[in-house]
């Protein structure tokens, strides 16, 4: 394997183009802005959401922007524990009265009605909200205290405190068989939010951003940015595929990665799934039927070859213009 800084130096980077970005190196594009703001205006209101997302989806970095200061009135807590078992809802009592120099009661009965007059007496200054982090590892229990607490009102005022669970895409699951009636709120009123999604569709900026705050803006062409965002649901997954790219067109001697480096190694079903497309439309899109292009995507045609290679040909094209140019030119 060619050595990290062996590749930098071969294409002229000044530094790791996929390794942990400086604040100005962190890509937030239009999906991501478009959701923070989202985000921020249902805590505002009180509400309950869920941010999911496997790692290296850019999960983190939402959620620090969504802990950042704003000139909204939106104060935005995070509630980390150092041990999960120990998870309890005392802790973000805790934590809100740090924040504000408050002390509440040891009951949690009079203190949770502390909390709802002071969060009623704030709240034409200040909202507030909390995100708990690692959702997908706490208890039933600490759910239905989180509900408790997001359903809190004084007086006339309701909606006193927005929660955020933010973790692994496990967190679903947890709730749906723990929580089913926090499930069923975030579910109806489509709160649960998966971080991939968002990127997903932007993995080639992502890739423009990193490689030109490289230094090196040329380093992939278009065929490769193409490939590489069909392959890649995440930042993290976009990382690995440009980096086993760059060896490869670091050994063919290329100064600038294509979708052949990208794609080499790659099976015909790899990228028919990458692609998202059926067996029909690849039989379509090569003159064949459904059986023979499956028999060429599974490495099961008879004769010569013809079949495959057609297939391989038609899914290495589509791959470098991209899905989206593919289907449509099927």
């Amino acid at each position: 394997m060619i050595s990290a800084l062996a590749i930098q130096k071969y294409f002229g980077l000044k530094h790791d183009p996929f390794g942990r970005p400086g604040e100005s190196e962190v890509f937030r594009g239009a999906g991501f802005a478009e959701t923070l703001e989202q985000m921020r205006e249902w805590l505002t209101r009180g509400e309950m959401v869920a941010l999911i997302g496997a790692p290296g989806s850019g999960k983190t970095t939402l959620l620090a922007d969504l802990e950042g200061d704003s000139d909204d009135g939106l104060k935005v807590i995070p509630v980390v524990f150092p041990n999960r078992k120990e998870m309890h809802a005392g802790a973000v009592f805790e934590l809100i009265g740090l924040e504000f120099g408050v002390r509440f009661s040891r009951s949690n009965a009079i203190r949770q009605i502390e909390l709802a007059r002071y969060l009623a007496d704030t709240a034409e200054r200040t909202r507030v909200a909390v995100i708990v982090d690692e959702a997908h590892r706490v208890t039933s229990e600490f759910l239905r205290q989180m509900k408790e607490l997001s359903e809190m009102r004084w007086g006339l005022k309701r909606d006193l405190l927005g929660v955020c669970f933010a973790g692994l895409p496990e967190f679903e699951g947890l709730a749906r068989r723990y929580a089913p009636d926090i499930y069923r709120r975030l579910i109806v009123q489509r709160k649960i939010i998966d971080a991939a999604e968002i990127v997903r569709e932007e993995i080639k900026e992502y890739l423009q951003f990193r490689t030109m705050a490289a230094g090196n803006r040329a380093l992939m062409d278009e065929g490769a940015m193409n490939a590489s965002a069909a392959l890649a649901r995440t930042p993290l997954e976009a990382n690995r595929v440009a980096w086993d790219a760059m060896e490869t067109a670091h050994k063919a001697g290329a100064r600038q990665v294509s979708a052949e480096h990208v794609l080499a190694g790659r099976t015909s079903r790899q990228k028919k799934e990458a692609l998202g497309l059926t067996l029909g439309e690849i039989g379509a899109a090569t003159g064949m039927s459904v059986a023979a292009a499956s028999r060429a995507i599974n490495g099961e045609s008879r004769g010569p070859g013809e079949a495959a290679r057609a297939v391989e040909q038609f899914l290495d094209k589509a791959m470098a213009a991209g899905r989206g140019k593919a289907a449509n030119a099927i």
